[in-house]
Protein backbone atom coordinates (compact mmCIF):
# COMPACT_ATOMS: atom_id res chain seq x y z
CA UNK A 1 0.00 0.00 0.00
CA UNK A 2 1.25 3.45 -1.26
CA UNK A 3 1.74 6.43 1.19
CA UNK A 4 -0.79 8.20 -0.90
CA UNK A 5 -3.72 5.12 -0.20
CA UNK A 6 -2.34 5.27 3.16
CA UNK A 7 -3.17 8.99 4.33
CA UNK A 8 -6.34 8.79 4.10
CA UNK A 9 -6.75 5.76 6.38
CA UNK A 10 -4.19 7.98 8.94
CA UNK A 11 -5.69 10.95 8.60
CA UNK A 12 -9.47 8.98 9.70
CA UNK A 13 -8.14 7.12 12.58
CA UNK A 14 -6.57 10.38 13.95
CA UNK A 15 -9.74 12.07 13.83
CA UNK A 16 -11.46 9.41 15.26
CA UNK A 17 -9.27 9.32 18.15
CA UNK A 18 -9.39 12.70 18.56
CA UNK A 19 -13.13 12.60 18.47
CA UNK A 20 -12.95 10.00 21.18
CA UNK A 21 -10.85 11.98 23.38
CA UNK A 22 -12.79 14.85 23.03
CA UNK A 23 -16.34 12.99 24.03
CA UNK A 24 -14.35 11.22 26.67
CA UNK A 25 -12.76 14.08 28.53
CA UNK A 26 -14.25 14.91 32.06
CA UNK A 27 -17.55 13.25 30.38
CA UNK A 28 -18.49 12.54 34.54
CA UNK A 29 -18.68 15.94 35.15
CA UNK A 30 -19.58 18.20 31.56
CA UNK A 31 -22.36 18.29 30.97
CA UNK A 32 -22.55 19.30 35.01
CA UNK A 33 -25.19 16.86 37.38
CA UNK A 34 -27.56 14.64 36.31
CA UNK A 35 -30.92 15.54 34.41
CA UNK A 36 -33.77 13.57 34.73
CA UNK A 37 -34.31 12.03 31.40
CA UNK A 38 -30.75 10.47 32.07
CA UNK A 39 -31.89 9.02 35.18
CA UNK A 40 -34.75 7.66 34.25
CA UNK A 41 -33.14 6.43 31.21
CA UNK A 42 -30.84 4.16 33.05
CA UNK A 43 -32.50 3.63 36.37
CA UNK A 44 -35.65 3.05 35.90
CA UNK A 45 -35.75 1.42 31.77
CA UNK A 46 -32.54 0.25 31.37
CA UNK A 47 -33.61 -1.54 34.54
CA UNK A 48 -36.06 -3.22 33.71
CA UNK A 49 -33.72 -5.03 31.10
CA UNK A 50 -31.25 -5.64 34.16
CA UNK A 51 -34.25 -7.24 36.13
CA UNK A 52 -35.26 -9.49 33.44
CA UNK A 53 -38.22 -7.48 31.78
CA UNK A 54 -37.46 -7.76 28.28
CA UNK A 55 -39.90 -5.88 25.79
CA UNK A 56 -39.73 -4.58 22.28
CA UNK A 57 -41.33 -1.02 23.66
CA UNK A 58 -41.08 0.34 27.40
CA UNK A 59 -43.85 2.58 28.19
CA UNK A 60 -41.97 4.12 30.86
CA UNK A 61 -41.44 8.05 30.26
CA UNK A 62 -43.93 8.63 27.64
CA UNK A 63 -42.66 5.77 25.71
CA UNK A 64 -39.53 4.12 24.45
CA UNK A 65 -37.78 1.54 21.92
CA UNK A 66 -35.90 -1.12 23.73
CA UNK A 67 -32.64 -1.65 21.95
CA UNK A 68 -30.64 1.76 23.66
CA UNK A 69 -31.96 0.72 26.90
CA UNK A 70 -30.10 -3.09 26.00
CA UNK A 71 -26.89 -1.69 25.11
CA UNK A 72 -26.88 0.47 28.16
CA UNK A 73 -28.25 -2.34 30.64
CA UNK A 74 -24.62 -4.07 29.36
CA UNK A 75 -22.99 -0.74 30.79
CA UNK A 76 -24.74 -0.75 33.74
CA UNK A 77 -23.63 -4.22 34.54
CA UNK A 78 -20.35 -3.68 33.57
CA UNK A 79 -19.90 -0.51 35.61
CA UNK A 80 -22.96 0.06 37.76
CA UNK A 81 -24.99 3.15 38.17
CA UNK A 82 -22.15 5.88 37.76
CA UNK A 83 -20.97 7.95 34.84
CA UNK A 84 -19.18 5.19 33.14
CA UNK A 85 -22.40 3.24 33.42
CA UNK A 86 -25.00 5.96 32.32
CA UNK A 87 -22.93 8.20 29.55
CA UNK A 88 -19.92 5.67 27.97
CA UNK A 89 -21.76 4.22 25.81
CA UNK A 90 -22.90 7.58 24.25
CA UNK A 91 -19.34 8.28 24.35
CA UNK A 92 -18.73 5.06 22.27
CA UNK A 93 -21.76 5.14 20.03
CA UNK A 94 -21.03 8.74 19.38
CA UNK A 95 -16.85 8.21 17.85
CA UNK A 96 -18.35 5.46 15.71
CA UNK A 97 -20.14 8.40 13.86
CA UNK A 98 -16.97 9.81 12.79
CA UNK A 99 -14.81 6.90 10.30
CA UNK A 100 -18.98 6.10 9.32
CA UNK A 101 -19.17 9.71 8.18
CA UNK A 102 -16.07 9.13 5.89
CA UNK A 103 -16.69 5.76 4.89
CA UNK A 104 -20.66 7.37 3.47
CA UNK A 105 -19.18 10.54 2.15
CA UNK A 106 -16.66 8.46 0.38
CA UNK A 107 -18.98 6.40 -1.14
CA UNK A 108 -21.35 9.25 -1.93
CA UNK A 109 -18.82 11.61 -3.86
CA UNK A 110 -15.14 11.03 -2.57
CA UNK A 111 -12.28 10.83 -0.14
CA UNK A 112 -11.27 14.34 0.41
CA UNK A 113 -15.62 15.17 0.92
CA UNK A 114 -16.01 12.09 3.32
CA UNK A 115 -12.52 13.58 5.29
CA UNK A 116 -13.95 17.27 5.18
CA UNK A 117 -17.29 15.95 6.54
CA UNK A 118 -16.10 13.72 9.04
CA UNK A 119 -14.05 16.13 11.17
CA UNK A 120 -16.84 18.53 10.97
CA UNK A 121 -18.92 15.93 12.93
CA UNK A 122 -16.27 15.09 14.88
CA UNK A 123 -15.91 18.55 16.15
CA UNK A 124 -19.37 19.30 16.02
CA UNK A 125 -21.48 21.03 18.92
CA UNK A 126 -24.40 18.80 18.53
CA UNK A 127 -22.43 15.90 18.32
CA UNK A 128 -19.97 16.32 21.23
CA UNK A 129 -23.29 17.20 23.31
CA UNK A 130 -25.33 14.43 22.42
CA UNK A 131 -21.90 12.02 23.23
CA UNK A 132 -21.55 13.42 26.36
CA UNK A 133 -24.69 12.35 28.00
CA UNK A 134 -26.86 8.61 28.48
CA UNK A 135 -29.76 9.05 26.12
CA UNK A 136 -30.92 7.42 23.38
CA UNK A 137 -30.75 9.99 20.37
CA UNK A 138 -26.99 9.04 19.64
CA UNK A 139 -27.60 5.75 18.39
CA UNK A 140 -30.07 7.12 15.57
CA UNK A 141 -27.24 8.63 13.45
CA UNK A 142 -25.28 5.75 14.01
CA UNK A 143 -28.04 3.47 12.46
CA UNK A 144 -28.85 6.21 9.64
CA UNK A 145 -25.23 6.29 8.23
CA UNK A 146 -25.18 2.71 8.35
CA UNK A 147 -28.63 2.26 6.00
CA UNK A 148 -27.44 4.44 3.92
CA UNK A 149 -24.08 3.54 3.30
CA UNK A 150 -25.52 -0.03 1.83
CA UNK A 151 -28.01 1.28 0.32
CA UNK A 152 -25.81 3.57 -1.78
CA UNK A 153 -23.37 0.89 -2.20
CA UNK A 154 -26.45 -1.59 -3.15
CA UNK A 155 -27.32 0.97 -5.69
CA UNK A 156 -23.59 1.66 -7.35
CA UNK A 157 -22.98 -2.16 -7.22
CA UNK A 158 -23.16 -3.99 -10.72
CA UNK A 159 -25.66 -6.55 -10.60
CA UNK A 160 -24.92 -10.04 -12.85
CA UNK A 161 -28.06 -11.46 -14.52
CA UNK A 162 -30.08 -8.40 -13.26
CA UNK A 163 -29.97 -9.73 -9.67
CA UNK A 164 -29.68 -7.23 -7.19
CA UNK A 165 -26.83 -7.02 -4.50
CA UNK A 166 -28.82 -8.97 -1.64
CA UNK A 167 -26.32 -8.65 0.73
CA UNK A 168 -26.12 -4.37 0.33
CA UNK A 169 -29.53 -4.39 0.63
CA UNK A 170 -30.19 -7.11 3.65
CA UNK A 171 -27.88 -4.95 5.47
CA UNK A 172 -29.89 -1.46 4.86
CA UNK A 173 -32.88 -3.11 5.76
CA UNK A 174 -31.44 -4.67 8.66
CA UNK A 175 -30.20 -1.32 10.32
CA UNK A 176 -33.13 0.76 8.89
CA UNK A 177 -35.19 -1.69 10.72
CA UNK A 178 -33.00 -1.67 13.93
CA UNK A 179 -34.04 2.33 14.18
CA UNK A 180 -37.62 1.68 14.69
CA UNK A 181 -36.24 0.07 18.33
CA UNK A 182 -34.15 3.15 18.74
CA UNK A 183 -36.26 6.47 18.85
CA UNK A 184 -39.38 7.64 17.24
CA UNK A 185 -37.87 9.64 14.47
CA UNK A 186 -35.85 6.77 12.81
CA UNK A 187 -39.44 5.77 11.33
CA UNK A 188 -38.77 9.07 9.04
CA UNK A 189 -35.95 7.34 7.28
CA UNK A 190 -37.49 4.81 5.32
CA UNK A 191 -39.63 7.88 3.67
CA UNK A 192 -36.36 9.59 2.86
CA UNK A 193 -35.26 6.73 0.81
CA UNK A 194 -38.69 6.19 -0.99
CA UNK A 195 -38.51 10.10 -1.94
CA UNK A 196 -35.45 9.13 -3.33
CA UNK A 197 -36.61 6.45 -5.07
CA UNK A 198 -39.47 8.51 -6.59
CA UNK A 199 -36.86 10.49 -8.04
CA UNK A 200 -34.55 8.05 -9.22
CA UNK A 201 -37.49 6.15 -11.06
CA UNK A 202 -37.94 10.22 -12.73
CA UNK A 203 -34.37 11.59 -13.35
CA UNK A 204 -32.66 7.96 -13.87
CA UNK A 205 -35.14 5.39 -15.48
CA UNK A 206 -33.06 2.82 -16.73
CA UNK A 207 -31.08 3.01 -13.27
CA UNK A 208 -33.74 2.51 -11.11
CA UNK A 209 -35.35 -0.23 -13.87
CA UNK A 210 -32.36 -2.33 -12.82
CA UNK A 211 -32.39 -1.63 -9.29
CA UNK A 212 -36.30 -1.88 -8.14
CA UNK A 213 -35.98 -5.32 -7.51
CA UNK A 214 -33.56 -4.45 -4.36
CA UNK A 215 -34.87 -1.58 -3.35
CA UNK A 216 -38.09 -3.21 -2.90
CA UNK A 217 -36.57 -6.32 -1.06
CA UNK A 218 -34.93 -3.90 1.06
CA UNK A 219 -38.26 -1.58 1.67
CA UNK A 220 -40.22 -5.27 2.09
CA UNK A 221 -37.23 -6.55 4.98
CA UNK A 222 -37.34 -3.36 6.80
CA UNK A 223 -41.40 -3.64 6.95
CA UNK A 224 -41.15 -7.58 8.50
CA UNK A 225 -38.31 -6.72 10.91
CA UNK A 226 -40.42 -3.23 11.72
CA UNK A 227 -43.62 -5.38 12.41
CA UNK A 228 -43.45 -7.01 15.85
CA UNK A 229 -42.95 -3.28 17.12
CA UNK A 230 -46.10 -1.96 15.65
CA UNK A 231 -47.92 -5.10 16.55
CA UNK A 232 -46.60 -4.26 20.10
CA UNK A 233 -47.56 -0.64 19.85
CA UNK A 234 -51.28 -1.56 18.39
CA UNK A 235 -51.72 -3.64 21.50
CA UNK A 236 -51.04 -0.87 23.96
CA UNK A 237 -51.42 2.62 22.10
CA UNK A 238 -51.26 4.54 25.23
CA UNK A 239 -47.88 4.29 25.61
CA UNK A 240 -47.33 6.31 23.02
CA UNK A 241 -47.95 9.50 24.99
CA UNK A 242 -44.50 10.97 23.25
CA UNK A 243 -46.42 10.91 19.68
CA UNK A 244 -49.30 13.03 21.07
CA UNK A 245 -47.22 15.66 22.62
CA UNK A 246 -45.66 16.29 19.48
CA UNK A 247 -48.43 16.03 17.19
CA UNK A 248 -50.05 18.77 18.49
CA UNK A 249 -49.12 21.18 16.17
CA UNK A 250 -50.58 18.91 13.02
CA UNK A 251 -53.82 18.34 15.49
CA UNK A 252 -54.43 22.05 15.30
CA UNK A 253 -53.81 22.66 11.86
CA UNK A 254 -56.10 19.79 11.12
CA UNK A 255 -58.62 21.65 13.44
CA UNK A 256 -58.39 24.73 11.15
CA UNK A 257 -55.85 26.36 13.87
CA UNK A 258 -52.18 26.91 11.60
CA UNK A 259 -50.31 29.20 14.12
CA UNK A 260 -48.62 26.06 16.27
CA UNK A 261 -47.36 24.43 12.93
CA UNK A 262 -46.37 27.77 11.57
CA UNK A 263 -44.53 28.46 14.67
CA UNK A 264 -42.70 25.14 15.11
CA UNK A 265 -41.62 25.57 10.60
CA UNK A 266 -40.08 28.85 11.33
CA UNK A 267 -38.37 27.82 14.25
CA UNK A 268 -36.91 24.79 12.55
CA UNK A 269 -35.98 26.87 9.30
CA UNK A 270 -34.08 28.92 11.51
CA UNK A 271 -32.14 26.97 14.29
CA UNK A 272 -29.52 26.31 11.71
CA UNK A 273 -27.97 30.15 11.75
CA UNK A 274 -30.44 32.30 14.03
CA UNK A 275 -31.72 30.75 17.00
CA UNK A 276 -31.51 27.20 18.26
CA UNK A 277 -33.00 25.29 21.28
CA UNK A 278 -33.32 27.32 23.97
CA UNK A 279 -33.60 23.60 26.19
CA UNK A 280 -30.02 23.57 27.79
CA UNK A 281 -30.31 19.43 27.94
CA UNK A 282 -29.99 19.57 24.26
CA UNK A 283 -27.82 22.78 23.67
CA UNK A 284 -26.41 26.38 24.84
CA UNK A 285 -29.78 27.71 25.15
CA UNK A 286 -30.42 29.58 21.86
CA UNK A 287 -27.12 28.64 20.10
CA UNK A 288 -27.80 27.66 16.29
CA UNK A 289 -26.49 24.63 15.28
CA UNK A 290 -24.22 26.57 12.60
CA UNK A 291 -21.76 29.47 13.08
CA UNK A 292 -21.97 32.23 10.45
CA UNK A 293 -20.17 30.87 7.94
CA UNK A 294 -21.20 27.13 8.51
CA UNK A 295 -24.49 28.76 7.62
CA UNK A 296 -23.74 30.10 4.60
CA UNK A 297 -21.71 26.86 3.27
CA UNK A 298 -25.42 25.08 4.58
CA UNK A 299 -27.92 27.26 3.20
CA UNK A 300 -25.90 27.19 -0.09
CA UNK A 301 -25.60 23.12 0.16
CA UNK A 302 -29.40 23.20 0.34
CA UNK A 303 -29.95 25.54 -2.60
CA UNK A 304 -27.65 23.55 -5.01
CA UNK A 305 -28.66 20.15 -4.04
CA UNK A 306 -32.96 21.76 -4.91
CA UNK A 307 -31.26 22.89 -7.89
CA UNK A 308 -30.19 19.67 -8.94
CA UNK A 309 -32.83 17.84 -8.23
CA UNK A 310 -35.43 20.41 -9.82
CA UNK A 311 -33.51 20.38 -12.50
CA UNK A 312 -33.69 16.53 -12.88
CA UNK A 313 -37.17 16.50 -12.57
CA UNK A 314 -37.63 18.76 -15.15
CA UNK A 315 -35.53 17.64 -17.25
CA UNK A 316 -36.90 14.16 -16.85
CA UNK A 317 -40.45 15.77 -17.82
CA UNK A 318 -39.64 17.50 -20.11
CA UNK A 319 -38.17 14.56 -22.38
CA UNK A 320 -41.27 12.51 -21.42
CA UNK A 321 -43.46 15.21 -23.04
CA UNK A 322 -40.78 15.56 -26.45
CA UNK A 323 -40.98 12.11 -26.92
CA UNK A 324 -44.48 11.36 -26.59
CA UNK A 325 -45.29 14.49 -28.98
Amino acid sequence: MTNQQMAPKILILTLTFLAFVLRLWHVGGMPPGWRDDELINSLVISQHVLDGQWALYYADASGHEALYHVLNAVMLGLFGANWAGIRLLSVFLGTLTVPLTWLLGRKLFNGTVGLLAAAGLAFSFWSLMYSRIGLRHILMPLLTLLTFYFFWRALKRRSTNHRPPITDYGLAALFMGLGFYTYFASRGVPLILLAFTVYLALVDWPLFRRKWRGIGLMFGVTAVLALPLFLTLQQQPESEARVAELAVPLVEARNGNFEPLQRHIIATLVMAHADGDDEWLYNIPHRPVFGPIAAIFFWAGVAIAAWYTLKGIVLRIAYCVLRKN
